[in-house]
């Protein structure tokens, strides 16, 4: 027998348990990806919608390039402002958030994510989550995809710099009353490394 088969029928046998087993992690992984989707759904139909800013979100829309209308949607069921949504998003804001952060500080939160929505990064997330679930055996995907939402967070930060003509040290501290509580389903303006965000802006 060659090498290749003499190794085929040496993992034969307990192949049926290594399929039985990447199908429990699968299934108990997806039902995780699934429950939190469901979360922020629901989170977000029973969202109140912010119609006293709906001018300026248009306006920083116009700014970023954005055409898709956005909604800004008040709820206590986010800790950190968060995106959902591809045809029709939603900008989902922690209402003690909204009420607590001046109106400059916010303005620069929503273009985070505004400029995640011009750069379609929910249905990007989305088809990182698909690849981080089947493979989710394998630690080198979940180093790489960490690496991947860090980055999409830094380029977003220097985008909201170059757009908003902002001086980073005032970015920096609208990113500093953000919680560390990102959702891995949806892309949310506190994600990545946020010490690691904040100290690329002030150097």
């Amino acid at each position: 027998l060659s090498a290749g088969t003499a190794a085929w029928h040496r993992i034969d046998p307990v192949l049926p348990w290594l399929v039985g087993l990447w199908c429990t992690g699968l299934s108990l992984i997806n039902a995780r990806s699934v429950r939190e989707w469901l979360r922020l759904v629901h989170a977000r139909r029973n969202a109140v919608r912010v119609d006293a800013w709906d001018w300026s979100v248009e306006a920083l829309a116009a700014r970023f390039g954005v055409r898709r209308p956005i909604a800004l949607l008040a709820t206590a069921a986010v800790d950190a402002p968060t995106l959902l949504g591809i045809l029709k998003p939603a900008v989902l804001v922690p209402t003690a958030l909204l009420l607590r952060l001046p109106p400059a500080q916010l303005e620069l939160i929503l273009a985070h994510e505004l400029c995640h929505v011009r750069r379609w990064d929910y249905l990007v997330n989305l088809m990182q989550v698909v690849v981080e679930t089947l493979l989710f055996y394998h630690p080198a995907v979940h180093w790489i995809s960490s690496r991947v939402r860090a980055d999409r967070e830094l380029c977003c930060d220097e985008t909201v710099i170059a757009v908003m003509g902002a001086p980073p040290r005032r970015y920096a501290q609208a990113l500093a009353e953000l919680a560390e509580s990102a959702s891995r389903i949806a892309p949310a303006a506190s994600g990545g490394v946020l010490v690691e965000r904040i100290e690329t802006l002030l150097t």
